[in-house]
């Protein structure tokens, strides 16, 4: 997120996944009312945090890629459902990427799971797995597997 975008939030909470050294953060920043984005950053050899860049997937197009109806998601209104994970190892993150979208009177969940590893300051992303178009009641039943305090703040 840039800098300008940033100091234009509002209504900004966050979760976090730490790795076992302390020094890798992965972050679910939420603000407005139905938006979050996925962060993650490591330490230097300062302590200070700097982000390291990364491109989750796109649940939708991933769901979509190989069906032969083809609906322009972007122009179904929707919200983020992103979630974070354990971390793998002291260098990977899990996390899960997650759109929801009202198609036909009814919301439906998109998620891909990923894990993200960071080696000199780059990020490699990598095992993107769709999880599929989803019911609430079914994204409900995999976010709780998954774990819901990596999907949801604490107020």
């Amino acid at each position: 997120m840039s800098q300008a975008d940033a100091e234009n939030l509002s209504n900004v909470s966050f979760v976090t996944s730490w790795n076992g050294d302390n020094s890798g953060v992965s972050v679910l920043l939420f603000y407005g009312v139905k938006l979050s984005n996925l962060e993650l950053f490591q330490s230097d050899r300062r302590g200070h945090f700097e982000e390291v860049a990364f491109s989750p997937p796109d649940p939708n197009r991933l769901f979509h890629a190989d069906k032969s109806e083809r609906l322009d998601l972007d122009a179904f209104t929707g919200f983020s459902a992103n979630g974070l994970g354990p971390w793998r190892d002291g260098r990977t993150a899990t996390f899960v990427a997650g759109e929801a979208k009202e198609l036909t009177g009814r919301v439906n969940y998109f998620f891909a799971t990923f894990n993200v590893t960071v080696a000199d300051r780059r990020a490699s992303v990598k095992g993107v797995r769709p999880v599929g178009k989803l019911t609430e009641q079914q994204a409900n039943a995999f976010i709780d597997k998954w774990g819901r305090r990596y999907f949801e703040h604490k107020d």
